[in-house]
């Protein structure tokens, strides 16, 4: 299966956290952070992931904080990932909706 990428920036299925991280171009740390992040958000989808699951990985603007991502995750749900200091702190659905967030 391995990476493919389809333009600058996006990523379509990457099997291990150290491949999606090259690919990507991001750090390892942000790559984990991502990885663990999605494979928190099960209860949200009734389903387990992690970062195989993430396709179209794209950066799309900086917010206040950090920075932001759009990903399709396991080629059926568009989410925002808000990162700040190399971590993710959060995960949106399309419509805003809370899927992931790191306890403060």
């Amino acid at each position: 299966v391995g990476c493919r990428k389809i333009e600058e920036g996006e990523v379509h299925n990457e099997s291990t956290v150290e491949d999606f991280a090259e690919a990507a171009g991001v750090s390892i740390k942000f790559a984990q952070s991502l990885n663990d992040a999605v494979g928190q958000i099960q209860e949200k989808f009734n389903r387990t992931f992690d970062i195989s699951d993430v396709y179209n990985f794209r950066a799309t603007d900086d917010w206040a904080n950090g920075k932001r991502y759009t990903i399709y995750l396991a080629e059926e749900y568009v989410l925002t990932v808000y990162e700040e200091n190399d971590e993710v702190v959060s995960i949106r659905t399309s419509n805003g909706e809370v899927a992931y967030e790191v306890n403060k």
